[in-house]
């Protein structure tokens, strides 16, 4: 996702009733880490503001999956 400099984004996973423990992370497009939310509950929520504009990736990862397939969403929010 490109994400721009100086622009305050609110980024949230979600997982349907069959997973839980879902964390996210934000990395830039070499790979490093910029943001994690990694608590122990099915809402991970990341606030952050780039210092530079570019290309950024999303990554739930569901701890816990109770069915044999679990769904989830992914919501990028800018202000």
């Amino acid at each position: 996702m490109q994400l721009n400099a100086g622009t305050e984004y609110t980024i949230v996973a979600l997982c349907d009733e069959d997973c839980s423990y879902i964390n996210l992370k934000i990395t830039d497009m070499y790979g490093n880490e910029i943001a994690a939310d990694m608590k122990d509950d099915n809402y991970p929520l990341i606030t952050l503001t780039p210092t530079w504009t570019g290309k950024f990736q999303a990554n739930a990862i569901i701890q816990n999956c109770s069915a044999d397939f679990c769904y989830f969403g992914l919501g990028v929010f800018s202000k």
